[in-house]
């Protein structure tokens, strides 16, 4: 049975500016895709919460925040792209779409391929994001979470 590493509450998601100290954790190292605007990892499966956890948090901040692309993007880059298009953000495990933790539960209980599993296998996320939000998070923040003692 494979031991999944909790995640610990002492961690907070925060967009932090480019550039700024890089905070360790589980998804660290996390990458951006230019060819589909997706930010991704591979993890170790034991680290799947801590995955959806980050990518999650990174769409519902994404969402919250309303950003005014006004003020971050160049008002030529503005005018080349319309960014009027959204698609829908979504969270993948080895694409396979993850919709909420409680999709991610019922995938971990019923998927039977994850029997061939152990803690250590690589599995990949990944969260599709808007060309927008891409650029934001390329060029001006870096989400992170960060642990307060």
């Amino acid at each position: 049975m494979i031991k999944f590493i909790p995640l610990d509450d002492r961690y907070s998601f925060y967009f932090v500016e480019s550039g700024s100290t890089q905070f360790e954790h589980p998804v660290s190292n996390y990458y951006l895709k230019l060819n589909d605007f997706s930010i991704n990892a591979i993890l170790s499966f034991k680290w799947v919460f801590w995955g959806f956890h980050f990518f999650d948090s990174i769409s519902k901040e994404l969402q919250k925040q309303e950003h005014d692309f006004a003020s971050v993007l160049d008002a030529e880059i503005r005018t080349r792209w319309d960014f009027s298009k959204k698609i829908e953000r979504e969270i993948s495990i080895n694409d396979v779409k993850i919709a909420s933790w409680e999709a991610l539960d019922s995938y971990l209980k019923s998927d039977s391929s994850l029997q061939l599993f152990d803690e250590n296998t690589k599995i990949h996320i990944r969260l599709q994001l808007n060309l927008d939000e891409f650029l934001l998070l390329s060029n001006v923040y870096t989400p992170a979470l960060i642990l307060f003692s």
